[in-house]
């Protein structure tokens, strides 16, 4: 096998590539990434069992074969040779030979392949598999508005992937980890009569937030336990996570009595001011007062502190004293994109429904927190 490729589309397929790849993984093999070559590529393929991926970059290539490699030792190598040609040549011992085609460079490595029977296929796109498409940038940020709030128990699996939903005509995304709730509903291009209930692993999600592009569409094919992602020259393919998603219609408020309002920046600039004294040892408690036209934010920290601030706020309702953990609402505000926060209330301890003023299609619901003494 030998073939030749610019250095910039090598990297981002090995990059992409690797990324897929455990840091512990089940088999020795599958540290490695598989490259195949075709008339005028490299197909490349890495997995960790239960999710996979196949890309793809031009290449001249002179000799066809196949062969796997580690990927953190081949991606390590590229990044260390100039930005340009790059050529690879396997031997019939399965020495895999890298140098720049930079005749001011004498680098050249020499990495210890292992042969592709030793490596385990990806599950195939079958023609009877159900498909929509989507946006590539509609489908990164409904990950994105829903990725953080996916719980980490390993004990409750369900909860550790976003559910996907067809909802008439539309792709509706669905996160929880008990504590808290994203939902985001997008337009898309899917039947009105395909049903669809799915829970989609967290690792593929997070995998294709830093791969989408933000034109351009994805295919999005699934069947009763696999899921595919489409998109340029690459594919992904995951395992769906066994379980009934809970009823998150239970969850998210009808009527709340008390609305407050507030500059999105502002709201941002004062948790990061509280967050210095919030910890573990006090739940990471903010507390806030409303009132008509302000709002106390403070943190009490018997250990570490004290702090006070007081916002001007558009409030509507009766005073309010309530407290959140401040890491949910920050991490809510990192992926939002408005001049205002709305947030709708009940009572102290019932669900919150925070929404931002240019979106009627995305909610986050946060449980309060018993304030502390």
């Amino acid at each position: 096998m030998v073939f030749k490729a610019p250095r910039e589309k090598m990297e981002r397929c090995i990059a992409i590539a690797k990324s897929i790849i455990a840091s512990k993984p089940q088999m020795p093999v599958l540290t490695n990434v598989l490259l195949e070559s075709e008339k005028d590529r490299i197909n490349v393929t890495a997995t960790d069992l239960e999710v996979g991926i196949r890309t793809s970059f031009e290449a001249t290539v002179d000799e066809q074969g196949s062969i796997t490699i580690n990927g953190s030792k081949f991606l390590g190598v590229i990044l260390q040779l100039p930005h340009e040609e790059i050529q690879v040549e396997v031997d019939p011992n399965n020495d895999f030979k890298v140098r720049s085609l930079n005749s001011l460079v004498k680098a050249k490595f020499s990495l210890k392949g292992v042969p592709r029977e030793n490596y385990p296929s990806l599950p195939v796109l079958e023609p009877s598999f159900s498909r929509f498409t989507i946006g590539q940038g509609t489908l990164k940020e409904m990950i994105k508005k829903t990725l953080f709030a996916i719980s980490t128990e390993t004990s409750r699996q369900y909860l550790n992937g976003v559910f996907f939903e067809s909802i008439d005509g539309k792709l509706r995304m669905v996160s929880t980890d008990g504590r808290r709730l994203a939902l985001i509903d997008r337009p898309c291009d899917i039947s009105s009569s395909l049903a669809m209930r799915l829970i989609v692993p967290q690792k593929v999600l997070a995998e294709l937030a830093h791969t989408l592009d933000d034109e351009g569409s994805v295919e999005i094919a699934f069947s009763d336990n696999q899921i595919f992602f489409s998109f340029g020259n690459a594919t992904f393919v995951s395992n769906l996570i066994d379980g009934t998603f809970p009823n998150y219609n239970q969850v998210i408020p009808k009527k709340q009595e008390k609305m407050l309002r507030i500059g999105k920046d502002m709201f941002a600039n004062a948790l990061n001011r509280s967050s210095l004294l919030t910890d573990d040892r006090q739940n990471n408690q903010v507390r806030f007062d409303f009132s008509s036209n302000h709002a106390v934010v403070s943190v009490n920290n018997a250990d570490a502190g004290s702090y006070r601030d007081e916002l001007p706020v558009d409030y509507s309702g009766d005073p309010l004293e309530i407290a959140f953990n401040i890491k949910f609402l920050k991490d809510y505000l990192k992926e939002v994109s408005s001049q205002e926060i709305q947030l709708e209330m009940n009572t102290p301890l019932s669900p919150v429904s925070i929404r931002i003023d240019n979106d009627a299609e995305y909610v986050y619901v946060v449980m309060p927190m018993k304030v502390n003494a």
